[in-house]
């Protein structure tokens, strides 16, 4: 017997051996016993036990899906990753096969599972143009927009995927607010997308303005509406833009080309693919040249069909407002029994009621219709505006603390919740629980870029400056060419006395809007603070100085201007106009800084000595402190030597 058939029969023995005295050992217990007997049944338990840990490791979320320093932090488990896999199959063939609803359910089931995945969203938001009825997608539109954007630090790709759904489903006031931050820099497909929501949001005149100006896509326009041939319409597409062109060359281009591009809107509104769009711009055509009969006219033919919409009654009534005929806008308001799709369609009627002085209609609207529709941050703001006009301040406590109770929804509104409670808290006298509230709204942050707005200028008409900085100040890169934001961080930096962030502002607020005297005289004051361009700041301020000889502070800013520019005595002229009794303790202090120095250059010291003193160094910005600090030092040696030599 070979050394091989020997072992193999001692290792039997052995085996043996040790289950016969673990059969023995475990006589009470007769699975454990099958288990040492049986091969096969060990490999079961064995598969049965890995099974049952496998199972177990699909439900734990253990891996982050959010960017990282990213609030909140958002994990996801296993079993999320394989549906949301199943889901992306289910709806990619559902879009291949023409099954549009079906796909843009699939993602969005798909986008619930792995919420923060950049391109389930993207996927998500390209279906909807593709839906019968985009506009019934509004709300989760909105969400999974500003979702995409906030994740992916608002890509320039994501800004053309997220206006052109917001377009698509309604919102173009959305989609044109979302690209104002980028007007200067838009690349063609979006410059696109923004002049069409610019029209869509009511802001023709911007609309108009910017094409005028656009010498290239202007001749386009121009060149493509002299084509006979009619492109096909496809959501999104270059040939949708067509539409628009006519539109602004019916409304405000040449007299030659006016009446050809309103009879090719006219044949477009005749042709069923086209008919909706073409009678939308139609209709938005008279609405921007407040052609009211006309506006009508379309207005009762959409009644007739059953066609109107709720934004087509909203515009002839504003339209109507706005021509002097408030009392026949409120009157058809009043009488309307419309039924709104969704919460675009409440936020629209209601902030249209609201405007026409129907306060207690869109309050009551608003109550109906609010708990039935997807949260909104719009919907909500407006809600709340009402119920503090009224000063409603415990149904606003109770809005506040409604928005709490879904879980779901405390990321994009807790912040703000805390701030209608706090508001509430305040308006009562219930000081300390005001303080508390309001500072949890800073302390729990995720607003967006709207709601930041709104609760910045709140806090700053509760007095609450440094709030209101807290809020605003990071928002630079989001909202840095709106105007409102940058009106607001100017006051954040002139009532907090810090000039840091205050020229950027200033300067950016006077590009953009240098039309306004206000940003004129505060783009002046910019120079004058920080002392650069005399030459420049004198121009503005003479300007200025002319059309509001009364405005103390354009006064004294002149007076200043002149100054710089060493032209001392003039600067006392303008200075003798302004009672500094009359004003404010900051611009009395702004008064003598610059007569201190007027006098000290005229040569009277002593004058200026008493100046001197009433500068109250509180109400200084940093750079005018230190200048100050300068200033001060040379004028006590100069007053020393005087004295020396006298």
């Amino acid at each position: 017997m070979n050394s091989k058939r020997i072992r193999f029969l001692l290792s039997e023995l052995r085996e043996g051996l040790t289950k016969r005295s673990l059969t023995r050992r475990f006589q009470g217990w007769p699975l454990v016993q099958l288990l040492i007997a049986s091969v096969w049944l060990r490999l079961a338990v064995v598969l049965l036990c890995a099974s049952a840990l496998g199972g177990l490791a699909l439900f734990p979320r253990l891996w982050r899906s959010t960017p990282p320093g990213f609030t909140p932090e958002i994990r996801t488990s296993l079993l999320d990753k394989i549906q949301a896999w199943s889901l992306e199959r289910s709806a990619q063939r559902a879009a291949a096969a023409g099954r549009y609803e079906d796909a843009h359910l699939a993602w969005k089931s798909a986008c619930g599972n792995r919420p923060a995945d950049p391109d389930l969203l993207r996927s998500l938001l390209q279906s909807v143009s593709a839906l019968p009825d985009p506009s019934e997608t509004a709300g989760a539109s909105l969400e999974a927009g500003w979702w995409l954007l906030r994740l992916t630090q608002t890509n320039a790709s994501d800004l053309a995927v997220v206006a052109q759904a917001w377009l698509d489903c309604g919102e173009g006031f959305r989609a044109a607010s979302l690209l104002d931050a980028h007007r200067s820099e838009l690349t063609e497909p979006l410059e696109r997308l923004y002049l069409m929501s610019l029209f869509n949001a009511g802001r023709a005149g911007e609309f108009v303005e910017r094409i005028r100006t656009n010498e290239t896509l202007r001749t386009t326009i121009e060149q493509t509406a002299a084509s006979s041939r009619a492109p096909t319409l496809r959501p999104g597409s270059v040939e949708v833009f067509h539409y628009y062109g006519l539109a602004y060359l019916a409304g405000w281009g040449p007299d030659e080309k006016q009446r050809s591009a309103w009879e090719q809107l006219q044949a477009a509104r005749a042709a069923a693919a086209t008919e909706g769009l073409a009678t939308d711009l139609a209709f938005g055509v008279h609405i921007a040249t407040r052609d009211i009969e006309a506006a009508r006219t379309i207005l009762d033919g959409l009644v007739d069909l059953g066609r109107a919409k709720v934004r087509h009654h909203a515009a002839f009534w504003l339209l109507l407002a706005s021509e002097g005929k408030a009392a026949e806008a409120q009157e058809l308001a009043a009488k309307a029994n419309l039924v709104p799709d969704g919460a675009l369609d409440i936020y629209l009627l209601a902030t249209v009621q609201s405007r026409l002085g129907l306060w207690e209609e869109a309050e009551r609207l608003l109550k109906r219709y609010t708990p039935n529709v997807v949260w909104s941050a719009d919907l909500l703001m407006l809600h709340a505006e009402l119920l503090a006009r009224a000063g409603r301040w415990d149904e606003l406590r109770s809005l506040a603390l409604e928005m709490r109770l879904d879980p779901q929804k405390m990321e994009p509104l807790g912040a703000f919740s805390y701030f209608l409670e706090g508001l509430a808290d305040h308006r009562q006298g219930r000081s300390e629980l005001a303080q508390e509230a309001l500072q949890k709204a800073v302390a729990y942050g995720g607003l967006d870029a709207r709601l930041a707005l709104h609760v910045g200028e709140g806090f700053l008409s509760l007095g609450r400056v440094d709030l209101a900085k807290s809020v605003l100040l990071p928002r630079r890169e989001e909202l840095g060419e709106d105007p409102g934001y940058l009106r607001l961080l100017v006051q954040c930096a002139v009532q907090l006395k810090e000039d840091d962030y205050l020229w950027d502002a200033a300067v950016k607020l006077y590009q953009l809007r240098p039309e306004d005297p206000n940003n004129v005289n505060n783009y002046a004051a910019m120079l004058l603070l920080y002392r650069r361009n005399p030459e420049e700041a004198l121009r503005y301020t003479a300007d200025l100085v002319q059309k509001h000889a009364d405005n103390a502070s354009v006064v004294m800013n002149h007076a200043e201007a002149l100054l710089m520019n060493r032209r001392y005595a003039e600067a006392e002229q303008f200075l003798l106009k302004v009672d500094p009794a009359q004003l404010a303790p900051a611009d009395a202090t702004q008064f003598h800084l610059t007569q201190f120095e007027v006098l000290w250059r005229l040569g009277r010291l002593e004058e200026a000595a008493l100046s001197r003193q009433k500068v109250e160094e509180t109400h200084l910005f940093p750079v005018q402190a230190r200048w100050l600090e300068q200033l001060t030092r040379d004028f006590a040696e100069e007053r020393a030597g005087r004295g020396a030599g006298a």
